[in-house]
């Protein structure tokens, strides 16, 4: 009996001791592989772009061929309405708030850095309820003989205008209205892209590079303005030294596409 417990008791030795080198001991878990690294942006890809829609709206007539488009820089002094009715277009406001009502619709307070759209041909009226001038912008699609015509706003500087623009840029039919704020940092770019109608740039803050199937590159700086026919590829640039914003303002066909990247460059 002895000698049995003792054999008994020398076997279960040997089974733990196997145990505990290794036997059947579960696997460690396998690492985990390497978080995989992000690839080189092309040349022809976005890189520290924003674009953010303000306001948009309906087109449903086109003012008489032909036709271009201005932005006008508008100062407004406290207590002094205007009331009107005048072509479609946004207002952007610059300095201080921007009362604007629409006949049929509340008030819209447009602070600093937003916009509203202005129906064509609907009585409405502009409003500085500050103490001080304010300024904004208004921006819209017009027949050439607006050049020369009586101005929409008292005190008005045109910041930008286009030459007269083709009529095959606008084809029959209706149209949707865009404006758009753009942020790009600095040494960013958008992707290389075309829209579908007109596309016009007024640049609020930076230096950029236009570059645009056919034209000669344009570098372009606070105030200053370009235009885009429609399906035309191009891309812009951060050429400063800092983040650069501007408004882009389109006039698309309703059933075209708004915007297509592209494979290739300007």
């Amino acid at each position: 009996m002895f000698a049995w417990h003792r054999s008994s008791a020398f076997a279960f030795g040997l089974t733990i001791l196997a145990s505990a080198c290794g036997g059947t001991a579960a696997p460690s878990p396998s690492p985990s592989p390497a978080a995989a690294a992000s690839p080189t942006p092309k040349a022809q890809d976005a890189v520290g772009f924003v674009s953010t829609k303000l306001a948009d709206g309906p087109l449903d007539t086109l003012p008489t061929l032909p036709l271009f488009i201005n932005v006008l820089d508008v100062p407004q002094p406290p207590a002094s309405p205007i009331m009107h009715a005048h072509i479609a277009g946004f207002v952007y406001a610059v300095n201080g708030v921007h009362q604007l009502t629409i006949q049929g619709s509340a008030t819209q307070d447009v602070k600093p850095g937003d916009a509203a759209f202005v129906p064509g041909n609907v009585v409405h009226t502009h409003a500085n309820p500050g103490t001080t001038p304010n300024e904004w912008y208004f921006m819209g699609l017009r027949n050439t003989g607006a050049r020369t015509g009586t101005p929409l706003f008292p005190g008005q500087i045109t910041l930008y205008e286009t030459p007269d623009l083709p009529a095959t840029a606008f084809p029959a039919g209706k149209y949707v209205e865009q404006l758009n704020a753009t942020t790009l940092e600095k040494g960013g770019r958008t992707a290389s892209h075309k829209h579908g109608g007109v596309e016009i740039f007024v640049i609020l803050d930076g230096t950029v590079t236009l570059r645009v199937v056919g034209q000669q590159a344009q570098t372009l700086t606070k105030g200053k303005g370009a235009f885009v026919p429609p399906n035309t590829t191009l891309q812009v640039t951060n050429t400063g030294d800092g983040q650069a914003k501007w408004l882009a303002y389109f006039v698309t066909l309703d059933s075209a596409p708004f915007s297509t990247n592209v494979d290739t460059l300007p």
